[in-house]
């Protein structure tokens, strides 16, 4: 009896950490006006890689009027950017015609981890923080 009741309290305790914690709301000014620059990959499968050295000074930028930037090696992508502060769903529109849609998890002012799912669902975690 003791062990039913204890689970009867600990089981929704941690649903609802767990919820508050995933519903965390993003905060624009912890994303907008720095550079991010990965810092590690996180795939599918759960492997932590860091970026080869030749994408050190690669980075993203939202800026805080709502214009994207993107140094990638030697391209440059630039759009507009809109955030969903209470979801942290951030959606991109690129000045090429393409439009994407990532999930900011952590966005502290220092680091930023965004979740991105390919065409087969499988999600890829991007780690970066300013310099």
């Amino acid at each position: 009896m003791k062990k039913i009741l204890l689970s009867a309290l600990i089981v929704p305790a941690f649903l609802i950490s767990i919820s508050a914690y995933a519903q965390t709301p993003i905060k624009q000014s912890n994303v907008c006006g720095k550079k991010w620059y990965l810092e590690k990959i996180k795939d599918a499968e759960g492997v932590i890689t860091k970026p080869d050295k030749s994408s050190a000074k690669d980075y993203v930028l939202y800026k805080c009027d709502g214009s994207y930037e993107d140094i990638d090696l030697v391209r440059t992508t630039t759009g507009q950017w809109t955030l969903d502060e209470a979801t942290g769903i951030v959606t991109v529109n690129q000045d090429q015609g393409n439009a994407f849609t990532t999930h900011i998890t952590r966005a502290d002012g220092a680091h930023l981890t965004i979740e991105e799912k390919d065409a087969n669902g499988a999600t890829t975690t991007l780690m970066f923080k300013t310099k």
